[in-house]
């Protein structure tokens, strides 16, 4: 075959350029075939090359790693982008990624800005009644660190991380770092409803000095104030027709199934620094509290089922004071059997054992006047 030429009329845009010397788009010096080639000189089959040669255009100046996005509908115009792709696969929006997925949203002048805004929704079912699960996002993270580290290196793993900061000249009504909104609105029953599961496990055989599924800080470092803070705020409503049967704020569990336990706190809390009026436990609009096994006020090591220890003996402060306001109806009242009479009582109807330093005692009772 000899050795033919195709000669391109635009250098810029494949068009017809006219010029009287050269009128056509593209001109061969042998036929063009989009057939299987029949002539030995034939210098272009259209068939080995997939597709016409179209007339797709770009802007003259495009951002490097940018991906290209169609303007319009005329399947013509190519526009730069804003999503940047690396060739390690990282992916940037807004921005050079620095990260495998690195968002920024600069816009200004919208009310309502979502960064990252999906809306997943799952329909079906399984065909043999098995379980179903349907995920919206999934995070899987793992590290593998080679090598010990040495004393006071971090070896930091977040699966997921959140940095909310409003910078703004007037007031704010809110900030939420994350806003989770789960209904169900199926007449059929269900067994388990819960916006947020943790589950934190450690794997490893080492020694692990704390263990958090959930640790959550409330910081005031700004110098202004805040009226109610809360570490933790649990609240049960029932605003509808239907029924809750126990409802409860807030409830601890400790399992111990194999291994060992040394001690366990279903609450424990600390205060530090100066403070007003320090409360350990607050209860409003309660009709009953329950407590299992012994109670120590001011002792760690309860002798009895309810043992007060007024160690300060410059407190100048009762160790127990009883108010009854109901003035027919007493004080103490005492379940068990009574002691008989003491000798020497008189008009003594009964008596009840009472400790003084350890040693018994009996206090006498008189007929109610």
């Amino acid at each position: 075959m000899a050795l033919q030429t195709i000669r391109i009329g635009s250098a810029v845009d494949i068009y017809q350029y006219d010029d009287a010397d050269f009128d056509s788009g593209i001109e061969a010096s042998a036929p063009i075939s989009a057939a299987a080639p029949v002539n030995a000189d034939e210098v272009l089959r259209l068939g080995d090359i997939g597709v016409t040669i179209g007339d797709v255009f770009g802007p003259g100046a495009s951002t490097d790693h940018a991906v290209a996005r169609w303007d319009g509908v005329g399947g013509y115009t190519l526009l730069d982008s804003s999503l940047i792709v690396l060739d390690d696969g990282s992916l940037g929006i807004g921005t050079i990624p620095t990260h495998h997925i690195h968002s920024v949203h600069a816009d200004t002048s919208t009310v309502s800005v979502q960064t990252l805004y999906t809306n997943h929704s799952f329909s079906g079912n399984h065909p043999g009644g098995g379980d179903i699960i349907q995920v919206g996002h999934y995070l899987g993270v793992s590290s593998t660190v080679i090598g010990a580290q040495t004393a006071g290196d971090r070896h930091t793993l977040r699966a997921v991380e959140i940095n909310s900061v409003i910078d703004a000249s007037g007031n704010s009504y809110g900030q939420i770092g994350l806003y989770i909104d789960l209904a169900h609105t199926h007449t059929t029953d269900m067994n388990t409803l819960a916006a947020i599961v943790n589950h934190s496990e450690w794997r490893s055989t080492g020694t692990l000095v704390y263990h958090y599924s959930v640790r959550n800080e409330v910081l005031n470092t700004g110098g202004g104030t805040i009226s109610n803070a809360y570490g933790d705020s649990c609240i049960v409503t029932n605003s509808g027709a239907g029924t809750i049967g126990i409802a409860i704020g807030v409830r601890s569990e400790v399992i111990q199934s194999a291994g060992t336990l040394t001690t366990a706190y279903l609450f424990y809390g600390i205060f530090s620094g100066t403070i007003g009026t320090a409360w350990g436990i607050y209860l409003s609009g309660c009709t009953l509290n329950y407590l299992d096994g012994r109670l120590g006020v001011n002792i760690v090591a309860p002798a009895a089922q309810v043992h007060i220890d007024q160690s300060d003996n410059g407190a100048a402060i009762p160790v127990l004071s009883l108010d009854q306001a109901d003035t027919s109806d007493g004080f103490i009242n005492f379940i068990g059997s009574d002691r008989g009479v003491i000798t020497g009582a008189t008009n003594s109807l009964e008596s009840v054992r009472v400790e003084i330093n350890g040693a018994v005692r009996r206090l006498a009772l008189y007929v109610d006047a």
